[in-house]
């Protein structure tokens, strides 16, 4: 049997290698510059380079230089009117309404037209005869007959309407719809084919495939649920807690989502690796024996999550299942007979299962600090027996709760 430093450090290779790709590829997923132009509040174009990013990277700044070789210029929303690039990412600044109030930000456009369609996270925009306005659902909390009912008022409706006035039969489209990119991307379909123009093109990048990853490390309070099932050297299990201990655990992972979708569910993966040693100790007066039970223990697994993000909160819950597979599994149990006899079992009970499934769920807060974040969480985990049972051979389960911090090594998307 391999040693558990042989493993580890093979995983501590294998963490480099796997560590240097999303390394560079988080340089690519914060930005390039690419030939583009930057409009003034005075109205000049200025034409020269503009970092191109993700989405929630570049409805933060502006990054401009005018040549390769010349110094960055950083614009915030408010500064300039507006910036892009040549390849159909355009971006003006805006002030949106937030329960903190007015928010000065860069909305991206989705679709160009005469009604242009616009976002910023998950909010709307349209931008038509020269003015622009925030496409707006409010939920408000009533009290009828001692009960508590949230009553919406799509305020977006009547804009909308406004804006469309020119086709008076698309209204009752518009008194039905949902505020969503689809349907309202629909709904311009439709008033282009009233008005007779071209239809909207789509090229915002919105509807790709986002991917983040990121790393995290984690204490576990492990624990370790057994049963003999009636195997005579570990009788001691059915009337001994399991043994317990404190676990490492370093994780690699990636997100993946489709923002023009639903920006607030994700599907999580990575690599995951675990590795602790229970230890318990049990004396018996009525059969004159003592177990000074060691087991050696670790595994590498695969994580398979969904994450939930509350709007606007940082918050968001999780849970899944990880595939794993066990590396080193070494049972010693030593038998003392009195007065001070011992002996070591030569061959133990205990047989490792080939695949490990471990199942979890949590809760998380992402903090934002600066342009990236920081995840803490916490979740419980149990997983499935550890052991190849049989007629006459003992179980294992592990469970625990987790504390975790986690670092995007990719800008946050939001």
């Amino acid at each position: 049997m391999n040693s558990p430093k042989v493993f580890i450090n093979r995983f501590s290779l294998l963490l480099f290698v796997i560590m240097a790709f999303p390394g560079m590829r988080a340089s690519a997923a914060e930005g390039s510059f690419e030939n583009g132009y930057v409009v003034t509040l005075a109205g000049d174009t200025l034409k020269g380079l503009v970092l191109m990013g993700d989405h929630a990277t570049n409805v933060k700044r502006c990054v401009f230089k005018e040549t390769a070789t010349g110094s960055e210029t950083n614009y915030a929303p408010g500064q300039i009117q507006a910036y892009g690039n040549l390849a159909n990412r355009h971006f003006k600044s805006f002030s949106k309404s937030s329960p903190e109030g007015e928010v000065k930000v860069f909305i991206e456009r989705i679709v160009p037209g005469k009604i242009s369609l616009y976002y910023n996270d998950e909010d709307f925009f349209i931008d038509h005869d020269g003015r622009i306005e925030q496409l707006i659902e409010i939920q408000k909390e009533i009290t009828k007959d001692g009960r508590r009912y949230v009553v919406k008022q799509p305020l977006y409706r009547a804009t909308l309407q406004n804006a469309m006035s020119d086709c008076p039969k698309i209204f009752p489209t518009v008194t039905s719809m949902k505020l969503s990119e689809k349907s309202i991307l629909d709904l311009l379909k439709q008033y282009s084919e009233c008005i007779g123009v071209a239809p909207p093109v789509n090229s915002s990048p919105r509807n790709k495939l986002a991917v983040r990853f990121g790393v995290s490390a984690g204490a576990m309070l492990s624990s370790m649920t057994w049963a003999s099932n009636n195997s005579p050297d570990y009788l001691f299990m059915d009337t001994t807690p399991g043994p317990a201990t404190t676990v490492f655990t370093p994780s690699l992972w990636l997100e993946i989502w489709r923002p023009g979708v639903n920006n607030r569910i994700r599907y999580r993966t990575g690599l995951s690796y675990y590795s602790a040693t229970y230890h318990q100790y049990h004396e018996s007066t009525l059969t004159g024996l003592s177990h000074d039970f060691n087991l050696v223990f670790s595994s590498i697994e695969l994580p398979l999550n969904v994450k939930y993000s509350f709007k606007g909160k940082g918050l968001y819950v999780f849970g899944g299942i990880a595939v794993g597979k066990i590396l080193t599994f070494d049972d010693k149990t030593t038998i003392n007979t009195y007065p001070g006899n011992s002996f070591i079992k030569g061959t133990s009970a205990l047989e490792m299962t080939n695949v490990l499934l471990r199942f979890n769920g949590g809760v998380g807060y992402e903090i934002p600090v600066g342009q990236r974040s920081i995840l803490l969480e916490a979740d419980y985990r149990f997983s499935s027996n550890i052991t190849k049972t049989s007629t006459g051979t003992p179980s294992a389960h592990l469970g625990g709760v987790t504390f975790t911090l986690g670092v995007p090594l990719t800008k946050s998307k939001k």
